[in-house]
């Protein structure tokens, strides 16, 4: 369970860095992505990153003395799809010139790293019906 611990942190990390400076620097942030779009829109995603960091951390929180799988199970899913969501689009978006690579550069790893991570929890939790039918 620590493996998934350690993704759940790097998630964390990602999603609160990336959508902090959304929100504070949204110039900076267009300019690391090629977007010349209003500021009001890149801080709107960073809000959306910043819920995802939010999300993660009261998992980490509520799983922290008493392991929970199916919480973490489903903050997994949720991850997954958040993850693939931008990883598509956001290479749609790159492949048709609007955008950078970057943001499928980060997504997509972190999108894997969140698969893996519930295939771990499938494993222990099969383990575990395993031990409860003995």
């Amino acid at each position: 369970m620590k493996i998934v611990r350690g993704i759940l942190i790097v998630n964390l990390v990602v999603q609160t860095t990336l959508g902090s400076i959304m929100v504070l620097a949204p110039l900076l942030m267009s300019r690391l992505i090629y977007v010349d779009q209003p500021s009001i829109f890149v801080q709107a995603i960073g809000s959306v990153a910043l819920s995802i960091g939010l999300l993660i951390w009261l998992c980490l929180q509520k799983t922290r003395d008493n392991p929970n799988v199916d919480l973490v199970y489903t903050t997994l899913v949720v991850l997954t799809v958040f993850n693939l969501g931008l990883s598509v689009f956001l290479g749609l978006g790159a492949y048709r010139g609007l955008i950078s690579w970057l943001g499928v550069i980060i997504h997509l790893p972190l999108m894997l790293l969140c698969i893996y991570a519930l295939l771990v929890i499938g494993v222990i939790g099969q383990d575990n019906t395993k031990r409860s039918k003995a």
